[in-house]
């Protein structure tokens, strides 16, 4: 019954009306669930739940499917270190939490449909002019969740697909993975993100950690077949309209001290095609460096004077554009705290050229070439 899932929570569940429908379906109009503190956590217009009925005499509320209509949903804590408001009724799920439990609640699947999702940390001041991890508002939100196992240190979430539009402008159409925790190992299989002009997925993707999260190791496999980096104007600063459209593939592994990638990507209209394997120490420092080698990179003359551009490469640099024209670089670059050095062949118009040169913080990137 209701109150026994209030006595679950330890706070009352407002609803409007309940509606028994059948054996296995139960109605709800117009829920509120609030935190501890008294604030709305949960509204929703209607609650659909589909039971288990048999379990239901086992003294077990089990929810096959529970359904969400226009929810209005506010996670917030008051420091970044504080716990959730929403913590109490995670801790009501977890399988470890048997104390003061006349019943046993589980709920196998979760679908939202047009809600508003809100994420706050109240100590910290709002950013409006970009992405702000500390204020999240997503409107238009729809999710399919089947929580196939939840208990304190372990984990198997299956993400069927989430999408909305976070009040920075930023759009997911679609989100879809498969999320296992066990202690500290978690593994995100089969993602896929999907933005109105970009796609995304992994086919794995694994993190593992000590029990003091000081020592991190990541890794697995990116992929795209479209990616705009326009969209990504709200998370990190980019020339507008500047970087063409990209497909790609990266593979690599991240540890505390290191990073090793290979990348394929190139322009959807193949203006740029690179292969690349990377080897970086982490965090780079004047001693410590990484080194990139570049097995293939071409890029025609009209980008290849995009690039001069962007690198800040005064006049003179368009005569050296149109002498090496369409060009095959290969070579390495030494990436150190504060520059970049190139040591490469270029295959050009004008034959074969040895490039040796420097790119500083502020984009400025000196080369010396010769015949």
């Amino acid at each position: 019954s209701l109150s026994e899932i209030e006595k679950l929570f330890g706070i009352p569940i407002e609803v409007e009306d309940i509606e028994v429908r059948s054996l296995n379906e139960v109605r709800l109009k117009n829920l509120l669930l609030k935190d501890l503190s008294g604030d709305t956590m949960v509204h929703a217009n209607e609650v659909q739940a589909y039971l288990h009925t048999a379990r239901l005499l086992r003294g077990e509320v089990k929810i096959n499917t529970l359904i969400l209509s226009a929810p209005d949903i506010r996670l917030n804590r008051e420091t970044p270190d504080s716990p959730l408001n929403i913590q109490f009724v995670l801790d009501a799920f977890n399988g470890d939490n048997k104390e003061k439990k006349d019943i046993d609640l589980r709920i196998n699947q979760i679908s939202v449909y047009d809600g508003r999702f809100a994420y706050d940390v109240m100590s910290e001041a709002t950013d409006s002019s970009r992405f702000d991890s500390n204020h999240i508002e997503i409107m238009d939100f729809t999710c399919n969740v089947s929580l196939k196992h939840l208990y304190k240190d372990e984990l198997d979430v299956n993400v069927r697909s989430i999408s909305g539009e976070e009040k920075c402008g930023f759009r997911i159409d679609k989100f879809k993975a498969r999320l296992k925790r066990d202690g500290y190992r978690f593994v995100l299989n089969n993602l896929e993100v999907w933005t109105p002009s970009s796609n995304i997925a992994s086919g794995s993707l694994e993190l593992r950690a000590d029990s003091t999260w000081s020592k991190l190791s990541l890794y697995g496999d990116v992929a795209s077949d479209c990616f705009t980096p326009d969209e990504m104007a709200p998370f990190v600063n980019l020339p507008k309209n500047k970087i063409p459209q990209l497909a790609f593939n990266v593979d690599g592994y991240y540890s505390n001290d290191s990073i090793d990638i290979i990348l394929s990507a190139a322009t959807l209209d193949h203006d740029i095609d690179i292969d690349a394997k990377a080897q970086m120490a982490a965090p780079l420092t004047s001693e410590r460096c990484g080194k990139v080698v570049v097995e293939k990179c071409y890029v025609n003359e009209e980008m290849l004077a995009e690039v001069f551009k962007m690198a800040k490469i005064d006049n003179a640099g368009y005569d050296i554009v149109s002498k090496l024209g369409n060009t095959v670089i290969k070579g390495e670059l030494a990436i150190k705290k504060g520059s970049i050095e190139t040591d490469a062949t270029l295959s050009c118009r004008s034959g074969r050229l040895s490039a040796k040169g420097r790119l500083k913080n502020d984009g400025r990137y000196s080369v010396n070439l010769r015949a």
